[in-house]
Parts: structure tokens; sequence; C-alpha cells
């Protein structure tokens, strides 16, 4: 038997104020309705307790269609109807009656009336048994909501939020703001009362119902602007116009200030009038900003400066500079200005009398997104790795990590404890300020940024779902949710108003179309589509819209494409038993494109078919990423059976590792990691053949000629940051004649084309014709040059120094389309890629005559250099042959070998070779361990056979503590490849760029770091 229990909030305080006459008519209509609904759905009344009734259902299916029913009457009648808003929760359980009566006596039953009573308005509250028995509902989804101690129960009760899959989120938006407003009532009540009257007419005459339109209330919100919401009322009551796009927002000194990237200013509003009184120019895209007593501080994040405005004159008065690379956060408190570095992973402080920084820079977490002052500290939010950290100012230490969710950003601190919008794991965190523990984990909804928090108050801005989220912070639930029509970023707080900084969100008239990607070789169509044999960056990129794996990165442009980010796991787990174990909980009710249910086994279905499908074939290398699953040993020479190592339950993925390795869940987020259901065949498939989970299909595939997706009818959005939505109806890849490919793309026929394969001179031209048409993109690789380290001449370090300083890098790209020439690097690892800092010894302009001296003093002058390239330019070659000659060697160029050991070995052993290298995932350890390590020597991969005892050393304690300590970890690969620099092991020369030709029609053009434009996220008018 289900059991569904539904009442009104609010009903007492509304019988206090419109009367028990009022108030019985609205019961009574209530009941009605929900007497009707039960009905519709094959369930019948059996009790009512003043605005309460309860119904009971044989099917559990009947119950949540019934359920989804009643709420959607009530939304209905409150947006449209004459009477008060219709402000319902829902609890609904499964189990056996006590006894036949009226009167029901059941756990069940008391556990639905507890959820009934946990619901906020307009929400459906279920347990996750009752979800799981019904399983899969059309037109329903299931919120994992966690667990939650009911009263009177003696364990936890782990439940679900239940909501339709096609929510009006306008009609919501006013169902809520009508809700909110009638919850702090002051007027004259005898309007409701008249409205009373005509329900009750409705309630008695069948059921039919007069409804009127609702008066416009509403507040416009400009997709550039600025929020305002009354904290106490948990009301939008209005907006101011900003323009660009806002971000950073605080308050003092009688304003509002915000900071307005785009313009490179800071605006100062009336928080009466809701009007910008002044715009002050400062840095490069101010991001963030504090108000100090007379000043207001900002962070420009491209030029690495602080601004100080005053806000007497509302001029800039001073301008900081080398505060560190890509600051990106400040806070205000203990007498300083506090900024944090995402580049540098370092908080510096700043005196707010002098404006002096202090000297010592505090070494923090990963890509630090937040900071904030409170008792007696100062707090970081680390996004790269999860983490919040404290600081202890005197000392000027931080503290060891704690433990958060996905991708941390926004962080406020109150008398309660330390709150923390965790970016991309759908939460915030509560963290005790004296135990440094998170007490709760509260789902917000998806991709909250900012946080602010005062007194009672803790206001979170929810962006992908548009609105504010209030939570009580002594229970640690959401308590308001008030939408604002636009995506809210900054947070900042006035006496009870709340303001937030807003960005637009996706209009309806970006969806459609058919995104069409030009090719004129077989090399640019996806070459497969079955997940198991993805192992080529056009695969990814294409497959990445129809599978999904447990983790994923964050589908955005820039280097924000790097945050892992939970997908069909519900969050990032922390490994437990010395790193070796990691256990995923899995997102409910996940669809294939062929109807059927994801479920934890097929996970490991999935990682087995990538042993038995590619055994023996070009693509076995692929399963090395999970070679290290307990089991998987045996896998490479017989059927794969990974019981023992992915072990799984009714929700849960459970993965054992033979040794502890803090780059699995990287691991993870490869395509061929995707789930497979039962009865997929090992050998290599086509169109169709194996279901995915996200929001495309494969509807076509021709190898080497063309692949189409098509939207995946039963993808829902579960979280922004992993999957979100497409735009594009289809994604067509087909292969073309290579000469007309451009003018294809100028005239319409087709929307995007790598401009890779054109010549530099034709894309020169066509960025010049159409420059907001082309688009390039830096990616996470690296072209080098490597000396040979074991022989002369370059077994001296003062020979690899002169090949270094005498390079001209600019000659490497000169062949290259469209390449950035400002983009050359001296450095191996590209700009914020983990590890990373600033470090260039030799310098990055050529110097003939130093290398010349360099060479003298090695006493290798005359030496014949053996060359030979396979990955550089031709202007890169003949640059490199003449730089030999110039500074006193006799190079050779060595015929193309056909592999690596033919130049490394025997008598056309090369002195100088090439190499591109394109990282499996964004790691420090990415570019050391396979290329530059003592145990690569033995690989065959450390072809230049550089072996630095030292330096291994301080990688493998950098491995040892990356899951304890990730900051620390990053310090000590800074240290790792200060050395490799230092000893100019190699010659890094350009990073690698993607140069791509859009049509008119193509807008939203992103791309991220590693694979390229994001393909499902181009809007195609």
């Amino acid at each position: 038997m289900t059991f569904l229990f539904a009442d009104i909030r609010g009903f007492t305080q509304f019988t206090q104020r419109a009367g028990a006459e009022a108030a019985a008519r609205l019961a009574d209509f209530f009941i009605a309705m929900g007497t009707a609904v039960a009905g519709d759905h094959g369930g019948r009344l059996r009790g009512t307790w003043g605005d309460q009734v309860l119904l009971e259902f044989d099917s559990s299916r009947q119950a949540l269609r019934a359920a989804a029913d009643l709420r959607a009457r009530c939304v209905d009648e409150t947006v449209n109807g004459t009477g008060p808003p219709l402000a319902v929760g829902i609890g609904i359980d499964i189990g056996e009656p006590a006894d036949e009566g009226l009167n029901r006596s059941a756990a069940a039953l008391n556990v639905a009336a507890r959820l009934c009573a946990k619901a906020a308005a307009g929400e459906v509250l279920a347990t996750a048994e009752l979800a799981h028995l019904a399983g899969t509902v059309e037109g329903l989804a299931y919120v994992d909501r966690g667990a939650a101690r009911l009263k009177g129960m003696a364990a936890p009760t782990r439940y679900v939020l239940v909501r339709a899959d096609d929510i009006d989120r306008t009609r919501e938006r006013r169902f809520h703001d009508l809700v909110t407003e009638s919850r702090r009532w002051r007027r004259d009540p005898r309007a409701w009362i008249a409205a009373l009257v005509v329900l009750a007419v409705v309630a008695a005459t069948a059921g039919v119902l007069i409804s009127r339109t609702a008066t416009d209330r509403a507040v416009t919100v400009p997709a550039g602007g600025v929020a305002v919401i009354d904290g106490g009322a948990a009301r939008l009551v209005n907006a101011a116009e900003a323009g660009g796009a806002p971000e950073g927002v605080a308050s003092g000194s009688g304003a509002l200030w915000v900071a307005q990237s785009s313009a490179d200013a800071v605006l100062r509003l009336d928080p009466d009038t809701k009007r910008v009184v002044q715009s002050v120019p400062v840095g490069s895209a101010p991001v963030a900003v504090a108000v100090t007593k007379s000043d207001v501080w900002a962070v420009n994040s491209q030029d690495g400066s602080v601004s100080r405005v005053s806000t007497t004159t509302n001029r800039e008065v001073d301008r900081i500079t080398g505060v560190g690379n890509q600051p990106v956060a400040i806070a205000a408190g203990l007498g300083s200005l506090w900024v944090a570095n995402l580049a540098d992973a370092t908080v510096v402080r700043i005196d707010a009398r002098t404006g002096r920084i202090d000297p010592t820079r505090v070494q923090v977490g990963r890509n630090p997104g937040g900071v904030a002052v409170g008792h007696g500290a100062v707090w970081v939010s680390n996004g790269g790795d999860g983490t919040v950290q404290r600081i202890d100012p005197t000392t000027m230490r931080a503290d060891s990590p704690i433990n958060v969710g996905a991708g941390p950003k926004g962080i406020a601190v109150a008398a309660n404890g330390v709150w923390v919008a965790n970016r991309n794991g759908l939460t915030v965190s509560h963290i005790d300020a004296t135990s440094q523990q998170e007490r709760a984990q509260i789902n917000v909804g998806d991709s909250p940024f900012a946080v602010v928090a005062s007194g009672d108050q803790v206001w979170v801005s929810v962006a992908a779902e548009g609105s504010l989220v209030r939570i009580d912070p002594a229970t640690d639930t959401v308590t308001d949710t008030v939408g604002i029509g636009a995506s809210p970023y900054g947070l900042a707080m006035v006496g009870s108003q709340v303001f937030a900084s807003t960005r637009p969100f996706a209009s309806a008239e970006h969806f459609g179309g058919t995104l069409r990607i030009a090719v004129g070789k077989q090399e640019g169509i996806p070459s497969t589509v079955d997940p198991a044999f993805v192992s080529d960056p056009n695969a990814a990129r294409a497959m990445m819209s129809v599978y999904d794996g447990l983790v994923g990165y964050r589908r955005v442009g820039g280097v924000d494409s790097f945050d892992l980010v939970p997908d069909l796991a519900v969050k990032r787990p922390i490994p437990t038993d010395g790193g070796r174990t990691y256990t995923f909980a899995l997102r409910p009710h996940i669809r294939y494109s062929d109807g059927r249910t994801v479920v934890p086994a097929d996970f490991r279905r999935g990682i087995e078919r990538v042993f038995n499908a590619t055994r023996g074939t070009e693509y076995a290398g692929v399963a090395g990423y999970f070679s290290g699953i307990v089991g998987a040993d045996a896998c490479r020479a017989r059927t794969c059976d990974l019981s023992a190592g992915i072990v799984t339950d009714a929700s849960t993925v459970t993965f054992h590792l033979r040794e502890a390795d803090p780059e699995f869940l990287f691991k993870l987020v490869v395509v061929p990691a995707s789930p497979v259901p039962p009865g997929v065949p090992n050998e290599e498939a086509g169109a169709g053949v194996v279901p995915g989970t996200g929001p495309y299909q494969v509807t076509a595939y021709q190898h080497g000629v063309a692949v189409r997706l098509e939207r995946n009818p039963y993808f829902r959005p579960w979280s922004a940051a992993a999957q979100p939505r497409g735009y594009p109806d289809a994604l067509q890849w087909k292969l073309g004649s290579p000469a007309g490919l451009i003018e294809r793309v100028k005239d319409g026929g087709a929307d995007l084309l790598d401009l890779r394969a054109s010549t530099p001179s034709d894309a020169a031209e066509l960025a010049l014709q159409l420059p907001a048409q082309v688009h390039t993109s830096t990616v996470a690789k690296t072209v080098y040059l490597i000396p040979d380290m074991t022989r002369p001449p370059f077994d001296n370090k003062l020979a690899r120094e002169a090949l270094a300083v005498g390079i001209d890098r600019r000659d490497f790209v000169r062949d290259l389309p469209l390449y950035p020439k400002d983009e050359t690097t001296c450095e191996l690892l590209p700009a914020r890629f983990p590890g990373y800092e600033p470090h260039c010894p030799f310098g990055s302009t050529p110097d003939i005559g130093r290398a010349r001296d360099l060479v003298q003093r090695s006493g290798t002058r005359g030496d014949d250099v053996l060359v030979h390239t396979e990955f550089i330019t031709e202007s890169g070659r003949h640059s490199l042959m003449k730089l030999l000659r110039q500074i006193g060697y006799h190079p050779h160029a060595v015929p193309a070998p056909g592999d690596n050991a033919s130049v490394t070995s025997g008598p056309q052993r090369a002195n100088v070779l090439d190499m591109g290298w394109l990282p499996d995932w964004p790691a420090a350890s990415q570019y050391f361990l396979p290329l530059l390590s003592c145990d690569a020597i033995k690989n065959g991969v450390n072809l230049g056979g550089y072996c630095n005892q030292r330096v291994d050393a301080l990688a493998a304690r950098a491995v040892d503590v990356a899951q304890s300590d990730p900051g620390a970890a990053d310090r000590l690969w800074r240290q790792v490849y200060r050395v490799i620099a230092d000893d100019a092991v190699i010659v890094p020369t350009d990073h690698g760029t993607l140069p791509f030709f859009v049509s008119k029609r193509v807008g939203n053009y992103q791309s991220g770091i590693s694979l390229g434009p994001l393909l499902d996220q181009i809007w195609v008018r």
C-alpha cells in the first residue's frame, strides 16, 4: 500500500488572519481537489484532518503520478486562480497497513506524514525505497536529497524530490513569488475571503474551475544587472541595469559596488534608487570587490593587480601591482585585504592602510577561488581539489585541507560557521569554524556560485537554476527559493536586502537546428562511435555528448574546463583504504537512449567490455587506463571478470585498486569508462548499438564518411556543469571535397571547419575578411625539442643551454594557420595547468651571441649534430638547422625512421629530435612521469635519456601526498619542473592551437582546453 499525505503550508496563520469560515472553505476546496486527484489515478481518500488529506493507492506508480497531478493543480490554481496561494507539501511512502480501518497505523504512513511535514511549499518528497520500487515513471524525475533523521524514526531515512520533467520555469517562479508573498501577508484579508467564496462555489459545481489571468507584478531582471531581493520576505522586489558582465558585488559606504569585468570598471550603485551613479575605471578584468572604511578594493584578474578606489572621490587612487597570477577573490578583515591568486595557488595579505603587500605568500590548495574572514582567521576555498583551508593570520600558514564538495567557489563566514558554495556539486557545505569539520552538505540546485551569510540568513546564488536560495543555518535546510529570471553570480547584503549580479539565461530561441561540421579528409570524421574504442581527440570531442561516466570535466570554455565534476555519480568520493577504494553513489533514474535505466552493474560491464572488445586490436592500449583495478591483470589474457575490483549494489559502485592512485578519477572521465547495459556485443559497434546517457544519440555512422547525432529522447539535465542540455537538434559530420570547404562555410552550406588543413595564407586572409567568424584556442599540448643527454654534445649542460638561448620560437609557428605569435612558449607546462608556475631561466627571445659563447665554453664547438624532426613545421626545421650552424655545430638531418627506437639508438641516432605531447588528463604528473622520469627510460619514452634521482624523489613525494593535500603536491611538482627547466632538459617551442571557421549562423562558440570546441553548446540560428 502506498500512502500520500498532503497539507497546506501556513494554514494556521491563514486561519488567524482570514477567520475560521474562510479557512474552512479553503480546506474544503483542497479536500475536494485531493479526492478528485485520487479518483483520477485509481486511489481513494482515507482521511482528512483540517487542511490535511491522506490518500491511499494500490500502485506506487499511480501514487507518484497523483502527487505530481495534485501539485500541478495547486500551482495552476495559485497562478491562475482567484484565491490565496495553495502552498502544499506532499510526502509519500510504501508499506503494509496495520488494519483495514479508516485510521491507519503503519510505519510507512508515519514516514509519509514526516516527509509531508519536511516538504517545502510545492515539494513532493518520497522515500528512496518507494522510488526504487516504482522505477521510471514517464514524465517524472527523482532528485536525490540524501538522508535525514525524521521525528520518531530510529534511523535516517533516504528520500528523493519528485518533480515533473517538463517544468515551466516562468510559471514556477510566479508560483514561488505568490507563495512567498502570502507568507508576509499584512493587508486587508477581505479580498482573500471573497475569493474563497468563489472557491467554495467552484468546489460545489463538480470541479468546473473559473480562472483569471493573474496581475503581473513580476520584476524583470536584466541579463547584465543586479537583482534585489527582500531577504525577510524572500521575494524579488527590484532590479538595476549594470550592463556587460557584472561579477563580484560588495556593500559599504552607503553604496553597492559591482566589479564590471567586460568594461574594466567598478560600478557604484545607489541602494535606494537602484541606479548606477558612477563607473570607475580600474585594471584589467576586475572580478571581485571588497570594501573597507573609505575605500573599495577590486582584484584585476588579467593584470595581477588590485585597484584602490576612494569612496569619497569615486576615483582609483592606487593600483597595487605584483599581487600574483590571476587574482580572483578578495576579502577585508583583521586590518588587511586578503587576495586569492588562482594560478599561483596563493593567498596574499595587503595592509589596508598603506597598501603594502606582505612578502609572505600563503600556499594553499589547487585553484583557490574564494576567500573570507571571520572567527579570527582567513578561509579560502580551493576549487581544483574540493577543499577549504583556514589560514592563521599570525603565522601566515594554512591548516590541513577540509574536504567539501566539488569545485568550491563562494565562501562566507558568520557566527554560525563557514558556508561554501560547491559550484560543481549542487550543494553548500556548512563547516564548524571551531572543529574545522563539515557539519552538513545542503542540496541547493545546479551550479551554486556565491554565498552570503548574516545573522540567521544564508543566501546562495544558484546560477544554472536562475534562482537564489535561502538556508536556515539552525537546521541546514533550504527554506526559500526565489526565481529571478536570470543567472545570479555575485552576492552582497545591505541590511535585510540581498543583491545579486546577473548574467543571461539561455533563450528558447537558441535551441534547434543542425550543426553541420565540414570535413575534408577522413581523419576529421569521428573514428568510432563505440565508447570502448574512443582514444583520439576527434572521436572524444563528438562522443562526450553521447556518453557519460561517473565523473567528467566541467562543460565550459577556458581553464574551467579542467574542473573535475560529478556526472552520473551524485558527488566525487573521498578515497578510503589508503587511497585504494572509491565508492560512488549513482544518480537515480538515469536512462539510456533506448529507455533502459542505468544500474551500478553497468559500469563494471562497460569496463570489462573495454578489455574484451579491444584485446588484440590497435585499441588495446585503451584498457591500460583501468589496469590498476583489482583483477584487471588477468583481463589482458582471458575473458575479463572484474567482480572483485568493481563491486556494486542497488545504488553504489565501488572500485578496489591494487595500490593508491591519486589520478584514478581522471581515468574514469574517459569515454571508455561509460556504463553499458546488458546485451551489447564485444565487437566494435556502429550507430545505435551501444546506447548512451548524454543529450544525443548516434543515428547514422559510416566509417570515415559521415556521422550524425540527434537528440536522446530520454535525456534530462541533472547537472549543467557535467552534461548540460545541447543546443542543436542534431550534429552532423560529412566528408566533402577539401577544395571548397571554406566557401561552403562562407555560403552557409556548413557551420564549422577546422582550419588546420588550410594553408596559412588562406587562413590569414579569412581572419582579415571575417574576423568574427574565426576562432583560435590554445590547448593543453606542448611541442618541444629533446637533446640527447647521454652523449656529446648535449651531455654538457652549457651546450643544452645554448640551444635554449639561441632558438627563435617564432619560426616554429610561422607555417601554422592562425597561430597567435605571442603564444610561443619557453615552458613545458601550459599556463594554469596544475603544477605550473612562470619560469623561463634562459629567456623567451633568441640571443645568438650568448648561445655562441655557451657553446665555446662547453668545448663542443665543431661537433656534428644529427637532427630528426617530425612534429615541427618546415620553417621550424630550417630555423633549427640554421641556429646549430650559427652557434658552431655541423648539423645533419636524420631520415625519418618510422619508430622511436631507431632515432635513439644505432648509427643514425639523433642528437636532437622533436616531440608533440598531449597529456591524457590535467594532472601535474602528466608531463614528467611518462616523459622525463628514470622509469620512462626503461619504457623507451624518455627519448633524451634524462634521469635525475633527486627529481624522481620529489615526484614520488608529490604522488604520495596528492590525495591528502593536493596543494602540497602541486608545490612539489613546481619544484620538479623548475629543476627540469634549469637543467635545460628540453626546449619547449609552442603549445597547440585549434583554429576554426564558423558560419554566420553560429553563436556561443566555446572551446575547452583539452578537446577544443564544445560542439553541443553552439547555437545554430
